[in-house]
C-alpha cells in the first residue's frame, strides 16, 4: 500500500515538474518579452499555464505555506480510500488537461494578441501566488 502511495505522489510530482519545465522553472514573463513573441508562441505559453494551473488548483488548501511537496506532507492520511481518490483525481486531471490542450491550441491563436498577453500575465500571477502558498 505504501508503494502505491509513493507511486501516486511521484507521478503527481513528476507531472507538475514536467509542466513547469516547459516554460523553465524560473521563467517570469514581462509585457515587453511577450509583446515580441508571435501568437503561436504566446498560445503555447498560455496553454502550458492553463494546464499547470489545472494541476495545482485541487491542492491549494494543502499548500498554504508553500512547502507541500508530497501527499503525506499535506497531511492526507495514507488510507486505501484516500489513495484511490487521489489516483482518480490525478487521472481525471490528466485527461482533462489533454482535451483542454488540444482545444486551446486550436482556438487561442484566434484571440487578440494583447488579450493573450494579459491572460498569460494573469495566469502567471495566479501560479506564482499558489506556488508561494499565498
Amino acid at each position: 500500500m505504501k508503494a502505491f502511495f509513493v507511486t501516486v505522489a511521484l507521478v503527481f510530482g513528476l507531472g507538475i515538474s514536467a509542466m513547469a519545465q516547459n516554460e523553465g522553472p524560473t521563467t517570469h514573463f514581462t509585457i515587453g518579452v511577450l509583446d515580441q513573441m508571435g501568437k503561436l508562441e504566446l498560445s503555447r505559453i498560455y496553454v502550458t499555464q492553463v494546464s499547470k494551473l489545472n494541476m495545482l488548483l485541487p491542492y491549494i488548501p494543502f499548500n498554504q505555506k508553500g512547502d507541500a511537496v508530497s501527499l503525506a506532507g499535506m497531511g492526507i492520511p495514507d488510507t486505501k480510500d484516500n489513495n484511490g481518490f487521489i489516483k482518480q483525481l490525478d487521472t481525471s486531471s490528466g485527461s482533462h488537461n489533454e482535451t483542454l490542450d488540444q482545444t486551446l491550441n486550436i482556438i487561442i491563436p484566434y484571440a487578440d494578441k494583447n488579450d493573450i498577453i494579459k491572460s498569460i500575465l494573469f495566469l502567471q500571477s495566479m501560479i506564482e501566488h499558489i506556488e508561494a502558498g499565498l
